[in-house]
C-alpha cells in the first residue's frame, strides 16, 4: 500500500501513474474526443465495443498485454457474445476483472479488424455509419462478414474453432392439425 510506502516508492508510483496517464488515458480518450466530434449525432450508431475498442487501441501502451488476456478468456470460454458487448458496458461496474476483460475485448475485436483489414478498415467503417449506413452494413462492406461472421473470425484469429453458442433457441417445427370438414346432418 502507499501508506507503508517511503519517498522513492511514492516517486515510483507517481511515475506509473504519470506514465500511465500520457500513454494511455490520454490517447484513449483523445480518440473518444475524436470519434465524438467527427461522427457528431451519429456517434450512438457505433456499438460501444467499437468505440471502446479503437480507443484502446490508441493507447500508447497495454494492447498486447489486452489481447495475451482475450487468449487466455478464450481458451477458457470465457468471451462475451458480440452481441452482447454493449449490454455488458452497464453491468459489473464494480467488478474491476470483469471490466478489463470487457475491454480487452473490445480492443481485441478492433485490432483483429486492423490486421485483417488494415488500419484503413476503420476509417471506412466510421465514414459509411457517418453516411448513415448502419455499422453492421458497414462492416459488412468493408469485410465482407455480417456481424456474426465477424464474430467467427475474430474467435478463430484467437485460436478458437467452436462455433459461439446462440441466444435464441432453434425452433421446433409444429403442425397444427389439419380441420377436417364433416357436414352436419340435417335436423329431421
Amino acid at each position: 500500500s502507499i501508506v507503508n510506502c517511503d519517498a522513492a516508492c511514492q516517486a515510483q508510483v507517481a511515475a506509473e501513474r504519470r506514465r500511465w496517464f500520457f500513454n494511455q488515458l490520454i490517447p484513449h480518450e483523445l480518440a473518444h474526443a475524436f470519434l465524438n466530434y467527427w461522427m457528431g449525432s451519429r456517434t450512438s450508431a457505433i456499438p460501444i465495443w467499437f468505440n471502446e475498442g479503437q480507443a484502446v487501441n490508441n493507447e500508447l501502451e497495454g494492447l498486447e498485454e489486452a489481447i495475451d488476456r482475450v487468449r487466455t478468456l478464450a481458451q477458457s470460454g470465457q468471451l462475451e457474445r458480440l452481441a452482447v458487448m454493449d449490454a455488458r458496458t452497464i453491468i459489473g461496474r464494480n467488478d474491476l476483472p470483469r471490466v478489463r476483460d470487457w475491454y480487452a475485448q473490445a480492443a481485441s475485436l478492433v485490432a483483429f479488424l486492423y490486421q485483417r483489414w488494415g488500419l484503413e478498415s476503420l476509417g471506412a467503417i466510421i465514414r459509411l455509419v457517418k453516411e448513415g449506413k448502419t455499422f453492421e452494413a458497414a462492416l459488412r462492406s468493408v469485410t465482407g462478414l455480417s456481424l456474426d461472421a465477424y464474430e467467427i473470425a475474430w474467435r478463430e484469429w484467437l485460436g478458437l474453432r467452436e462455433i459461439p453458442p446462440t441466444f435464441v433457441p432453434t425452433p421446433t417445427l409444429f403442425f397444427f392439425p389439419t380441420p377436417t370438414h364433416e357436414p352436419t346432418p340435417p335436423r329431421p
